[in-house]
């Protein structure tokens, strides 16, 4: 009973909060309401499932952190996410109605059938947050807000709302802005949102469910898991959001037979008290900033991050780069930036090394913080 129940439970509750959410735009009914009967039904339902049919027992214990994860869910992803979507919205708005003049109208598919334009700004949605996710992992900056997330010890359906707002607010740009380039219609917006609300708590909830195939198409529970692992190697993958339609394009899709780690989190020292985690990411990411180097070499070093020169689509752009050195005063927080071992692992040199930094899964440390060109 419980084996077919680890089959069944996840396009289960898929299929219940989509028929949510055709319900509600069937009905005319505000897409924040919406949402919010999506969440709430899969909080009643994983909320029970946790307990019942766990996959890690341990995670059932508290880690202390439920408060927080409660506040960042509710103040890091509204208003932040509010203010992020009216920016993006005014700054893309005149380049939408400028690309309807040229091209005669708005270059999103009204006619296309309802099914096939969910399916699109699904994909579409999940390309802009799929770079943004990436880039959180490997510009550093940005890993700061990011590391608040992945700072939990166990992994539960609220804390996939444990985002801080800067975070937040970068993501909902990078999903929100080529919809908007598209004039994509407000329905289609709230479908977006939706699948990111159940999607994010399903990956994220202490349920044993199967998926088989699936994992190769969405962001299910056992390819999420990969991806927070201690082990950059496992832990850089699987940024897709919603889909692993991205991934798989570029080469970032992980999934092992053996069972996923339980031992998750981040060596980044994210502080435990709730106000820590608001302020410490943005003095990290200022030291982190100001100990970048010049824009033309974090340009190349995104690049190589991508690993697009192993893609035929891109064009090669020059490797050569002059080393940009620079004293740091964030070691002990940059050498957990998820970048050394993974590029390692794939012939590469590191694109960071920094100064007094213990090597992580056999990266060696050198004297300054400087791109490298590829081995």
């Amino acid at each position: 009973m419980r084996l077919a129940a680890s089959w069944i439970l996840w396009p289960l509750l898929v299929a219940i909060s989509c028929a949510i959410t055709a319900a509600g735009l069937r009905h005319g009914v505000n897409g924040s309401l919406i949402l919010a009967g999506v969440y709430f039904t899969l909080a009643l339902a994983l909320g029970s499932l946790e307990r019942v049919l766990p996959f890690e027992r341990q995670w059932v214990r508290s880690d202390g952190q439920v408060t927080h994860d409660v506040v960042f869910t509710l103040v890091g992803t509204s208003l932040p996410g509010t203010l992020a979507d009216s920016f993006v919205l005014a700054c893309t708005v005149g380049v939408a109605q400028w690309l309807a003049r040229h091209v005669g109208g708005s270059l999103w598919p009204h006619v296309w059938p309802a099914a096939a334009q969910i399916a699109l700004v699904v994909l579409v949605g999940d390309f802009g947050a799929y770079w943004g996710h990436r880039s959180f992992h490997n510009v550093s900056w940005m890993w700061p807000y990011h590391a608040v997330h992945h700072s939990v010890s166990r992994l539960w359906y609220l804390n996939t709302g444990r985002i801080h707002p800067v975070d937040s607010a970068l993501m909902m740009a990078f999903s929100m802005a080529p919809l908007y380039l598209l004039g994509a219609p407000d329905d289609m917006v709230v479908w977006l949102f939706s699948f990111t609300t159940f999607i994010g708590m399903l990956s994220h909830c202490n349920v044993n469910m199967r998926c088989g195939p699936l994992d190769w198409l969405f962001c299910t529970p056992g390819v999420h898991r990969w991806h927070h692992s201690r082990v950059l190697t496992e832990s850089n993958n699987n940024y897709g959001e919603i889909t692993m339609v991205w991934d798989v394009l570029f080469r970032t899709h992980y999934r092992q037979q053996r069972r996923p780690p339980c031992d998750i989190g981040t060596s980044t020292p994210i502080p435990s008290d709730i106000l820590g985690q608001f302020v410490a990411p943005l003095r990290l990411s200022w030291q982190a900033a100001t100990d970048s180097p010049a824009p033309s070499a974090r340009a190349r070093k995104m690049l190589r991050y991508a690993n697009l020169r192993d893609n035929p689509l891109v064009p090669l752009l020059p490797s050569r780069q002059q080393p940009v050195s620079c004293e740091t005063s964030c070691g002990p927080w940059i050498s957990a930036l998820p970048s050394n071992a993974l590029f390692a692992s794939r012939g590469h040199r590191p694109l960071l090394t920094i100064s007094g930094v213990p090597a992580e899964s056999g990266s060696s440390a050198e004297s300054s913080i400087a791109p490298h060109a590829d081995a």
